[in-house]
């Protein structure tokens, strides 16, 4: 069983660069084009806007290959799943994390001060993350079905001639 509001607050202070490790920010060697590993999966952000004929509201990884192993291994993927050729310079686009560091949150020596000194997660995203106003449609399509959001985009694509 999962305490999704433990996850929900790790994730807010993890977005917020504050719980990172010192060598995952600005100081991250592999965060660049040139990586150690055999491949590389990383969010695949704007995927509607790149593939818009197949956009489904899920969400899409990008596979990059680095080595020649790698390649090997990206093969046998073929058979397992559906892969969507990309030029890694989209990809690189849509996703400036992929080859750029993050700067370090100025408030993260504090952040882990404080952990340190005994605040649980809940305390500390209530300290270091102001509370966000979400609008009433991004209430509405957070807790709507998958099947309605996809039924919706599909319906609104359709009127609008897609």
């Amino acid at each position: 069983k999962y305490d999704y509001e433990l996850i929900d607050n790790y994730n807010a202070l993890f977005l917020d660069q504050l719980c990172l490790r010192d060598c995952c920010g600005e100081n991250c060697r592999f965060r660049n084009q040139h990586r150690g590993g055999d491949i590389t999966i990383a969010d695949f952000n704007s995927f509607s806007k790149v593939f818009p004929k197949i956009y489904d509201s899920r969400g899409y990884s990008s596979i990059v290959v680095n080595t020649v192993k790698g390649e090997e291994i990206f093969k046998r993927l073929n058979e397992y799943m559906i892969i969507y050729q990309c030029d890694i310079d989209v990809i690189k686009k849509e996703n400036p994390l992929f080859y750029k560091t993050t700067s370090e949150n100025p408030k993260r020596n504090d952040f882990f001060n404080d952990y340190i000194n005994g605040m649980t997660i809940s305390e500390l995203k209530n300290k270091y993350i102001p509370e966000r106003k979400q609008s009433i449609k991004g209430i509405i399509v957070q807790h709507m079905p998958y099947w309605a959001k996809y039924t919706a985009r599909n319906l609104i694509r359709c009127l609008n001639g897609k």
